[in-house]
């Protein structure tokens, strides 16, 4: 039997040799086949890792994101790692938070940017006076 961490890694790589992969909350479509698993925030942002270093000079020449880029972070739920789950997040720890920051950050800095500011933002808030 596979340990947890090695069954996760095995469906990342299955994704990657996929050209079409959407990652809805707990379930990882590919070519319209559904296989439910419970992707951790690192295995989704591996998951879409080359995507976005793909996008990553025509993100730098727009000067934001590519909207490709973008739709498959906001489709692997990655700028709701730390909201709850009832609330449609992802329900991450600060470490998963940053694991995956630091694997999209290594794809492509700018895009590893958005998803620390977008979820740090809540926190922020919190802090400020009223």
């Amino acid at each position: 039997m596979k340990s947890p961490a090695k069954a996760g890694n095995d469906a990342v790589e299955t994704g990657r040799q996929i050209m079409d992969i959407r990652l809805d909350k707990d379930a990882l479509a590919a070519d319209d086949a559904m296989t439910m698993i419970r992707a951790r925030p690192l295995d989704r942002a591996k998951a879409i890792s080359g995507l976005i270093n793909e996008e990553a000079l025509a993100s730098e020449r727009l000067g934001r994101l590519t909207d490709k880029a973008a739709a498959a972070m906001l489709d692997a739920n990655l700028f709701s790692i730390r909201l709850p789950k009832p609330e449609g997040g992802l329900g991450g720890t600060g470490v998963e938070l940053f694991e995956a920051t630091e694997e999209i950050a290594r794809a492509d800095g700018s895009a590893g940017w958005c998803i620390g500011l977008e979820c740090y933002r809540p926190a922020w808030r919190a802090l400020r006076p009223v």
